[in-house]
């Protein structure tokens, strides 16, 4: 799977990434099956932590995270 360039350049500025990622993300590379669920857990643990304001709602950063966890799901 290739994530587009904006769903790339938000993942490499909100994710603490391994060096491989990061390197897959910035190149704009093709993510194998197990990158993607790499990077899925991720964004998961992410929308945890920063996606959601005071009444548990999604924020903005949490909506596009549950998009992202959507698109980076492979079956």
């Amino acid at each position: 799977m290739k994530l587009s360039q904006s769903d790339a350049s938000f993942l490499l500025g909100h994710l603490d990434l391994t060096p491989a990622l990061r390197r897959k993300l910035t190149e704009g590379s093709e993510l194998s099956s197990d990158e993607s669920d790499d990077l899925r857990d991720l964004v998961c643990d992410r929308l945890m932590t920063h996606g959601f304001d005071e009444d548990y709602s999604p924020n903005d950063e949490g909506r596009q995270l549950e998009r992202l966890i959507d698109v980076l799901y492979t079956g």
